[in-house]
């Protein structure tokens, strides 16, 4: 009895203590911190295992020093032909085995105190002589001096061409042009005038027909002879003569068949490019003053050949001549329609746009019958009375200025 107890007492006091060293133990592990680590030292040139910050952002692992060289890298896309701004160039560090050859120099000439150090400053204002694309270094042969010294490579007027256009010349006059209002950097829309008229489907000539009375006779068998009378140029019709009745007549025009005139918006969006002709050289880049356009002294021309006792013209006038013709940026279908047009002598009229707009908005073709059905413009009623003189004409605008396909064109203005 008494062991018995005496084992139940040493059982006990076991769990007692197993309980005791459990509760020991996981307090330390829960309360107390563990103990700081010293920091491994890295030997020179070694990656450290220490670990990062659970927040920091991982990177890659820097390429070997001793391989890395300055270098001016691109980050911005460069059109050919156009202007290097700073910001378009950064400094960066780059393998020295993946460098080209042509590497425009960069950074701290140490092995020669002599030769001064090179920014990327250096390189602002450098004219890209190719297209340049981000991320790639940039080269010598990259750059030219000025656009004049891109003629090696293509024309300064390749360089101003929107991608997916192309450029067409088109003749203007001051009516057409707003007044020689447009400028390159514009935007215009085109619209062109047509004249109608009736054709022969056959024939593809403009109605109406002449027509000739024709003999037939046989004077001998199997012989046929054939004669022409009179040209008719008319139509048959029947009129009610008083006293003759109903008798055969011809109907002759009085005039000229009138073309039937329709105008209508076609091309829109077109980017001017250029007023005028191209330098004989083809720079349209180089820094110069405002043209002054040539004119011609009326004066001075009329007074050459004077005669003895003529008195000299004093008007006051001189002839400006003025551009002629614009060279436009449009797709290569509209270069077709805007090649018809001029080939078929269609008059085109440019609308400017406002800086700001680039819709596309749908009209409707104007004529006659839009004008008087829009405005409801009614069609007077004969009457048995009119007024004297009678009126026989009106106003119409007109210009002093034919479009021309070659040639310049003049205008007289007062000095």
């Amino acid at each position: 009895m008494n062991r018995m107890r005496l084992l139940i007492l040493v059982a006990l006091i076991v769990v007692v203590l197993g309980i005791a060293a459990a509760f020991l133990l996981g307090g330390s592990t829960e309360e107390d911190p563990a103990p700081a680590q010293p920091a491994a030292t890295a030997a020179p040139g070694e990656p450290t295992s220490a670990a990062e910050p659970a927040d920091a952002e991982p990177t890659a692992p820097p390429l070997p020093t001793q391989s890395l060289v300055s270098a001016v890298i691109v980050v911005q896309n460069i059109g050919r032909g156009q202007e290097i701004p700073v910001d378009a160039l950064q400094v960066r560090a780059w393998p020295e085995e993946a460098l080209p050859f042509d590497a425009v120099p960069i950074g701290d000439h140490d092995n020669n105190p002599d030769t001064p150090d090179i920014t990327v400053q250096d390189y602002e204002g450098a004219i890209a002589r190719t297209e340049l694309i981000p991320e790639q270094p940039l080269l010598n042969g990259y750059l030219a001096p000025s656009r004049a010294e891109l003629a090696d490579t293509g024309s300064d007027l390749s360089t101003i061409i929107p991608e997916g256009r192309v450029a067409v010349s088109v003749p203007i006059d001051r009516l057409t042009s707003v007044s020689y209002g447009i400028q390159p950097g514009d935007r215009v829309d085109i619209i062109v005038s047509l004249l109608y008229v009736d054709l022969d489907e056959e024939f593809q000539s403009i109605l109406p027909n002449t027509v000739n009375i024709v003999n037939v006779s046989q004077p001998e068998p199997n012989n046929f002879q054939v004669t022409f009378g009179e040209e008719i140029d008319g139509r048959f019709e029947s009129e009610s003569v008083p006293g003759a009745g109903t008798v055969p007549v011809i109907v002759r025009p009085s005039e000229d068949p009138r073309p039937r005139l329709v105008v209508q918006r076609t091309i829109q969006n077109a980017d001017v490019l250029y007023i005028g002709n191209f330098p004989v050289d083809g720079v349209i880049f180089e820094a110069a003053a405002s043209p002054t356009p040539a004119s011609i002294d009326v004066d001075e021309v009329a007074n050459q050949n004077l005669q003895d006792g003529e008195e000299p013209v004093d008007t006051g006038l001189s002839i400006v001549v003025r551009d002629n013709i614009v060279t436009l940026a449009v797709t290569p279908q509209e270069s077709l329609i805007i090649t018809w047009l001029i080939e078929a002598r269609v008059p085109l009229t440019f609308a400017m746009r406002a800086a700001t707009d680039n819709s596309r908005v749908i009209t409707d073709p104007v004529t006659l019958e839009y004008i008087m059905d829009t405005y409801e413009i009614a069609v007077p009623p004969s009457r048995n009375y009119s007024i004297e003189p009678a009126i026989r004409s009106i106003r119409q605008l007109l210009t002093e200025n034919v479009v021309a396909l070659s040639g310049q064109t003049a205008s007289v203005e007062q000095e």
